[in-house]
């Protein structure tokens, strides 16, 4: 929560590459000071502060980049990539800590950043960022790398229709997610009301536990990092995210804490009912107020979002404004 308020901060001043490095050198010097405390609390606990700091900046930078270079038409696919690598890491940090020491586990996990810092350079700065800094030459050249690769970007979008992200839209996933989500919450609530110590329904909270995660991995989770990188204007897209991930990030720290008050004063159905009331929400602003913004145009969702006015023409009269005043 420290760093991700300065994140986005960070990635409009010295852009989005300047950021990309300085969210890397936490995290290397984290894993670095893991493996060089030896299991000491102080080292370590140092060392968890500086993945924290850096891990945060990647939930603000990487829906900030992909959402500056990519087309339309795979727009949503990379971005959902974000909580793909996030579970995958988290996967072989399991594999890895079972069968590794202590030492090589950690020099194993200093790889990823390091690895990173050798192969980002190779990627430009995103022509949105050089544009908006009036350096037109080098936006044009930026342009001009990714979309170049129009073979890779066919084929990347030819494999993404297939995957739940661009072939369903991110309403009908986020619809579903939530739907599912707050049924799965409700039955468990009924189970701890009325069904606690029946054997017949002994596995019921399992299966409902399992359900939620499956459809929390399907919408709830990736979609929300898609549709914020592609409904915000250039020109305050880092801060916002910054915002929303900070705001993400406080709840769950929230959801952590209050859930055993919860379980106190409501009663384990009435703290499941709870959060249940909290994806029902969700249900209803996706139906309500949130727009699809499956291939379109940045301009196109503004323009909705904006009542039908067009983006550009409210930017443009609005740069006026400030020259006459």
């Amino acid at each position: 929560m420290v760093g991700t308020a300065a994140w986005g901060q960070v990635a409009d001043r010295f852009g989005r590459k300047g950021a990309g490095y300085a969210i890397a050198a936490p995290v290397l010097a984290g894993w670095l000071l893991i493996v060089a405390s030896l299991g000491g609390l102080n080292g370590f606990f140092a060392g968890r502060f500086l993945l924290g700091l850096g891990a945060s900046g990647c939930f603000v930078l990487v829906p900030l980049y992909v959402s500056e270079i990519a087309d339309d038409g795979v727009r949503g696919f990379l971005g959902s990539f974000l909580i793909l690598f996030v579970n995958l890491g988290v996967l072989v940090a399991y594999v890895g800590g079972a069968c590794l020491d202590y030492v090589p586990f950690g020099l194993l996990c200093a790889a990823a950043p390091l690895l990173f810092v050798l192969t980002y350079f190779r990627l430009p700065e995103t022509p949105i960022y050089l544009a908006s800094k009036k350096r037109h030459r080098e936006a044009a050249a930026s342009l001009a790398y990714f979309r170049g690769h129009s073979a890779a970007q066919e084929l990347a979008a030819s494999y993404a229709s297939t995957l739940l992200v661009e072939r369903s839209g991110r309403r009908p996933l986020l619809l579903f997610s939530f739907s599912v989500m707050a049924l799965s919450l409700i039955i468990l609530g009924i189970y701890f009301m009325f069904l606690l110590g029946n054997t017949t329904w002994g596995l019921l909270p399992v299966a409902c536990l399992c359900v939620y995660v499956v459809a929390y991995a399907m919408g709830a989770g990736p979609v929300p990092y898609v549709v914020m990188s592609e409904t915000f204007s250039p020109q305050i897209r880092a801060t916002a995210t910054s915002i929303i991930v900070l705001w993400g990030t406080a709840m769950a720290f929230c959801t952590i804490k209050v859930f055993p008050h919860l379980n106190e004063h409501l009663g384990q159905a009435g703290a499941f009912w709870f959060f249940a009331a909290f994806c029902l929400f969700g249900l209803g602003f996706t139906w309500t107020i949130l727009p699809e913004t499956k291939g379109r145009s940045l301009e196109d969702i503004l323009r909705e979002l904006n009542g039908g006015q067009d983006y550009k023409q409210r930017e443009e009269a609005k740069e006026t404004l400030k020259e006459f005043i």
